[in-house]
């Protein structure tokens, strides 16, 4: 599907809103497992994060903080990155350089960065390699970033995982 413009204003009228924080945690009981999306960055691989940024609910267990790998190689711009000055300036990444490894690595460990809100619940590291990746390829690749990421973020994470969602592998 062709990416449409933030401007657009049908871009997000048929989004579903979230449930009020209070029924979902008197009702959560009711179900095993209870995914929610807590981060969006507007249909684009990468983000940079504000300060109220991902707002996760109180009763969260577990937090999966996605990070593609595929991104590796693109082009940093508006059209890869939502608040891409934020995500530069936490990177030291600027528009149009291509995205290395070290850029994810510290989006991923930087203070403000992807596990910076997540505290002190279960956290998963899903490295998501797109259907564009070889599975064997993405091991190597998922390697190389976590030897890039301090002792500090390893210790936040109990698990990191590479896989790709769409194809049910990982």
């Amino acid at each position: 599907e062709k990416r449409r413009e933030v401007s657009d204003p049908t871009l997000f009228a048929h989004k579903i809103t979230p449930l009020p924080q209070d029924l979902l945690a008197r009702q959560r009981f009711l179900f095993d497992k209870v995914f929610m999306e807590c981060d969006g960055a507007r249909n684009l691989p990468l983000k940079g994060w504000s300060a109220s940024e991902p707002v996760i609910p109180h009763f969260t267990s577990t937090v999966v903080a996605v990070i593609p790998l595929w991104a590796i190689g693109l082009q940093a711009n508006h059209e890869t990155i939502h608040r891409a000055e934020l995500f530069y300036a936490m990177t030291g990444c600027q528009e149009g350089d291509s995205l290395t490894m070290e850029h994810l690595a510290r989006a991923i460990a930087h203070p403000e960065g992807l596990l910076a809100k997540a505290g002190a619940r279960r956290i998963i590291l899903f490295l998501h390699c797109a259907e564009k990746k070889v599975p064997q390829g993405s091991h190597h690749l998922a390697s190389q970033l976590v030897s890039l990421l301090p002792q500090k973020a390893l210790q936040l994470t109990n698990r990191i995982m590479v896989g790709s969602a769409r194809e049910g592998w990982g």
